[in-house]
């Protein structure tokens, strides 16, 4: 799989950064979910940068786990010492969101959480033009 953080300079309401993780973990279908997220979870916690730096706690998590919405594993990534990151489609969707496959969404795969500050005031699955996925569209406003 992928991973990679980005920090966004947010102006006000909020006025801090926020950082976002995007996640891509691998969609073969004979992989213990359990155990890619432990691994996931592992490699992002000792991954080092040119300059020694590490993955800051992120604010945002989204990506494509290719695990399905309100599956145990996913809690391993949600996790914080302090805290369980919230689903944004528990605050802000509406009924069943299937992002998989496009044509003819089934699974709930692709995913959004949101530390404690922040809420999904709106979370939809669109049709993000020739893509495998829908995409996530999420309105997120301070808690």
């Amino acid at each position: 799989g992928r991973a990679m953080y980005v920090e966004l300079e947010v102006g006000a309401p909020l006025n801090r950064t926020v950082v976002v993780w995007i996640i891509d973990l691998p969609s073969e279908p004979s992989l213990h979910r359990m155990g890619v997220a432990q691994q996931a979870r592992e490699r992002i916690s000792m991954w080092l940068g040119p300059d020694e730096e590490t993955f800051p706690a992120p604010d945002v998590l989204i990506g494509d786990f290719n695990i399905p919405r309100g599956s145990a594993s996913m809690w391993t990534l949600r996790r914080r010492p302090a805290y369980l990151m919230a689903d944004a489609h528990d605050q802000g969707g509406l009924g069943p969101s299937p992002s998989w496959p496009a044509s003819r969404p089934l699974l709930h795969i692709d995913q959004c959480f949101l530390a404690p500050g922040l809420r999904a005031a709106r979370y939809a699955i669109e049709p993000g033009g020739d893509t495998r996925h829908r995409m996530q569209v999420v309105d997120i406003v301070p808690e």
